[in-house]
């Protein structure tokens, strides 16, 4: 059967302020599971889709929120890869419109390429997806709430070193910003294996923005063995912190001469910055046959081709990732004891987070208060 939830959205109807709301969950399906939320993050895509900016949002209430740690209450009949009471988390898919009745993955994407990013009927969105709630449709709605049902396939484990009390706040984060950021080296590098511990060793990488993509592009860049990590930011006083990380240099991406000093130095650029910039001046970072990649989401970008073609430049987009990429991630932070800085804000302070978020105000997420969620 159906259930209700606390959760925290915005009514439409009225206004586009995140507000206490009652929801509804679908009941839970026989390739389901039943999660109750321990932990959830706030990142800027939520501020993003609730204010419509990426399209019409055709509901009344939309509730934000794609990262999540919580705990299996309940599952459905033809679950086997989590039991009740595991700790799992919940990222930006929660289902695949390819999925048959058995749970089976049933197109290329997913069963074969192992990407539910690209299934070809329709990755199912955390929020903004069709659902069907009672025989009704409507929209999926986010994380900002105490439970959620989704397709078991789309939970990895939570290693144990996330479910301790003092490191639940910083797990949730990897669930979108921390696999955005794994993806681009997963797919140039390869994944962390014991033949291969250190997929990215002697790579000279570069990552531009420090918010919260950046900082985990600049931590996973370490932990893949990376022998430089040069990071660019607009933010004098991000220089020390961002040294102490562990980062070869910081240059300030509005000095031309300190951009000079890596002209075709670099392996890879991932570009986490989401407003727009001269990416030329930072494409003559590459090195020949070198790749940069782009997971920041600003409305357009202006490049000039020759760029590219004078030195064979891989210019690529990434998306997320997909679950095993999610599973892989998790454990590499886990191993590394990766703990993003992370400020937990009580549930009836979200608006105001997102005031902070929209100037930069913040070091590196904003997590909902646990207390919240009981």
């Amino acid at each position: 059967m159906s259930f209700e939830v606390k959760a925290w959205g915005a009514d439409l109807s009225v206004s586009k302020d995140i507000i206490p709301l009652t929801i509804k969950r679908r009941a839970v399906g026989p390739n389901d599971i039943k999660v109750v939320t321990k932990a959830s993050s706030i990142c800027h895509s939520d501020l993003h889709w609730k204010n419509g900016e990426w399209g019409p949002v055709n509901t009344r209430y939309a509730v934000p929120g794609h990262e999540l740690i919580g705990v299996v209450d309940q599952i459905g009949e033809n679950v086997s890869n989590v039991k009740v009471g595991d700790w799992v988390g919940l990222g930006c898919m929660v289902g695949a419109n390819c999925v048959n009745d058995k749970g089976e993955f049933t197109c290329h994407s997913c069963s074969v390429d192992k990407d539910e990013r690209f299934c070809e009927k329709g990755q199912i969105g955390t929020y903004g997806s069709p659902d069907v709630v009672d025989g009704e449709e409507r929209l999926t709605a986010g994380f900002y709430s105490t439970a959620v049902v989704v397709d078991s396939k789309f939970a990895v484990h939570v290693p144990e070193f996330y479910t301790r009390p003092e490191n639940l706040k910083h797990a949730s984060p990897i669930l979108c910003a921390g696999v955005t950021c794994y993806s681009p080296f997963k797919r140039l590098f390869g994944a962390v294996t014991a033949e291969n511990p250190t997929p990215a060793k002697g790579k000279s990488i570069g990552v531009n923005g420090i918010g919260g993509l950046g900082w985990f592009a600049i931590r996973n860049a370490l932990a893949l063995g990376a022998e430089k990590v040069v990071a660019f930011t607009r933010s004098p006083k991000k220089i020390p912190e961002l040294l102490a990380m562990g980062c070869t240099d910081v240059v300030l991406s509005t000095d031309s001469e300190q951009l000079k000093k890596y002209a075709t130095k670099l392996d890879l650029i991932i570009d986490t910055v989401s407003a727009v910039h001269d990416v030329d001046s930072l494409l003559a970072l590459i090195r020949p046959k070198g790749s940069y990649c782009i997971v920041g989401a600003p409305p357009q970008h202006n490049i000039t081709p020759f760029s590219l073609i004078a030195r064979d430049i891989n210019f690529f987009g990434s998306l997320i990732g997909s679950i095993e990429n999610t599973q892989e991630i998790i454990d590499l932070c886990a191993k590394n004891e990766v703990k993003m800085p992370v400020e937990v804000i009580a549930a009836e302070n979200i608006n105001e987070a997102y005031e902070r978020m929209m100037k930069s105000d913040v070091h590196y997420r904003f997590a909902i208060d646990p207390k919240d969620f009981e």
